[in-house]
């Protein structure tokens, strides 16, 4: 389901991995999608997400890398690329 080198050896995933990590969690949300998850899907409007899409998704992120996902920070989240750019910055907060 998700890539092996996202929490293996490191727990600091690279964005890569987090990328493809998203994608696939995007990609499991919505299965009707045509075509690959790209970046730049708004998952509301281009993806056809609700508001209980999002609070599923934050859980797996929660799930998947073991971090804590702020409720206000969910409320930012409008792409695809906001969740990698969102969980890319927890890891470096946690790292502070």
């Amino acid at each position: 389901m998700f890539t092996e080198n996202s929490l293996s050896a490191n727990p600091r995933p690279s964005r890569p991995a987090v990328v493809e990590d998203i994608k696939q969690l995007v990609a499991d949300f919505t299965p009707d999608m045509p075509g690959e998850i790209k970046e730049e899907h708004a998952l509301i409007a281009d993806l056809g997400w609700d508001s209980l899409d999002m609070v599923e998704m934050s859980m797996q992120v929660e799930e998947l890398y073991d971090i804590p996902v702020p409720d206000e920070m969910v409320d930012d989240i409008t792409t695809v690329g906001d969740v990698v750019e969102a969980v890319l910055k927890l890891f470096a907060q946690e790292a502070e």
